[in-house]
């Protein structure tokens, strides 16, 4: 088989520990792009945090944000997005203000947290993105969002993701990433699904693409391209169910990539 193109998720995959494409990542996809090797971006991200990495490696491909959510080649108009229903948007912040829940929901690239607390704060900051707190009134902005998502402690993630799911029951799509984030996606939403519009975009399926990722919400990119890797020291689910394992693009990944499946040698 020959692959055309890749694509990575962000944080614990491309980046470093502090966020930051390194010297080594930026010129090996520097030169996978010379010699017609298309890289996509594919994060949980919202789309504005995303955007400077992307012009950073001066990609031209549409990014993949919101776990899927959105496909987009900015400052063009979205190639594909999806939204949770504003019904279940209203149900699902009523639910997370009982619980005094850190949530923080996405409408229109912007983020609008529940609450301005300490969490929220820490993502904003993280993410480079401004927020505003959503109204105690009830009040929302306009149209949908493409998700929502719960910032926790790590000892409570996974209590607050069985929660949650019990409470979406098949309405929305339910994933953790991060071991910080239970995050809710519209129904049928993953990151392959983004990544497979954003590559019809481009001239590709996702059966000529090698994709790279660390969490559970990469697994169906994974599962559906033509190569999945996992990343060794990411979700320990993810290396059981992903057979095929390669260090962060930062730790000697990058170089391993491009010389197993496109012969190109940094």
């Amino acid at each position: 088989m020959t692959y055309r193109a890749l694509a990575f998720d962000l944080d614990g995959t491309l980046l470093d520990a502090d966020s930051v494409l390194t010297p080594t990542v930026l010129r090996a996809l520097k030169i996978a792009g010379e010699r017609g090797v298309k890289v996509f971006l594919v994060s949980g991200r919202m789309v504005p945090s995303m955007v400077p990495y992307w012009r950073q490696l001066q990609l031209t491909t549409p990014l993949v944000g919101y776990n899927g959510a959105k496909a987009v080649r900015p400052p063009d108009p979205p190639l594909w997005s999806q939204t949770l229903p504003i019904a279940l948007t209203r149900e699902i912040i009523a639910y997370a203000r009982a619980r005094q829940w850190a949530l923080q929901v996405y409408f229109n690239d912007m983020l609008y947290p529940l609450y301005d607390l300490p969490f929220n704060r820490q993502y904003a900051e993280f993410a480079r993105v401004e927020f505003k707190v959503l109204p105690s009134n009830g009040e929302l902005p306009t149209g949908e969002p493409n998700k929502a998502l719960v910032v926790c402690e790590p000892e409570d993630l996974a209590a607050v993701t069985v929660e949650m799911t019990a409470f979406i029951a098949g309405r929305a799509e339910v994933v953790t990433s991060s071991g910080l984030y239970c995050e809710v996606m519209p129904r049928g939403v993953n990151k392959a699904v983004g990544l497979k519009h954003a590559a019809a975009a481009e001239g590709l399926t996702l059966a000529e693409i090698v994709a790279a990722g660390d969490g559970p919400n990469d697994r169906e990119m994974l599962e559906q391209c033509g190569v999945g890797l996992a990343i060794t020291t990411g979700d320990a689910e993810l290396n059981r169910v992903i057979p095929r394992h390669i260090p962060a693009m930062p730790d000697g990944g990058v170089e391993r990539v491009l010389d197993e499946f496109f012969g190109i040698k940094i």
